[in-house]
């Protein structure tokens, strides 16, 4: 894809959208594209924070569902020895769950 081709297209379709690139002649291309006055753009770094489970488990509380069980991969293994990934088992409110 084009300098943000695909920012401008999630803009079109009626999302907020920032794009973030560290590379100033490539925020200019893309702000100068068709539409690209729909997106913020910013010229900059980004960095990926992943949730511990203590705060997954908090942020999924706080919106209303009820963790059930988290586990550290597809095969259930505990949090810390599977394949990096939290599989989380919620519901919302407080329904008996189901097994």
């Amino acid at each position: 894809m084009r300098h943000g081709e695909f920012h401008v297209a999630l803009a079109a379709s009626g999302h907020t959208v920032t794009g973030v690139d560290p590379a100033d002649a490539s925020v200019a291309a893309a702000r100068a594209r068709p539409g690209g006055e729909r997106v913020t753009w910013v010229e900059g770094t980004s960095a990926v924070r992943f949730r511990t489970e203590a705060e997954l488990r908090a942020s999924l509380t706080s919106a209303g569902f009820v963790v059930d069980r988290v586990y550290g991969g597809w095969r259930q293994e505990p949090v810390g020895h599977g394949d990096g990934e939290f599989v989380v088992l919620a519901r919302a409110g407080t329904v008996a769950p189901v097994f």
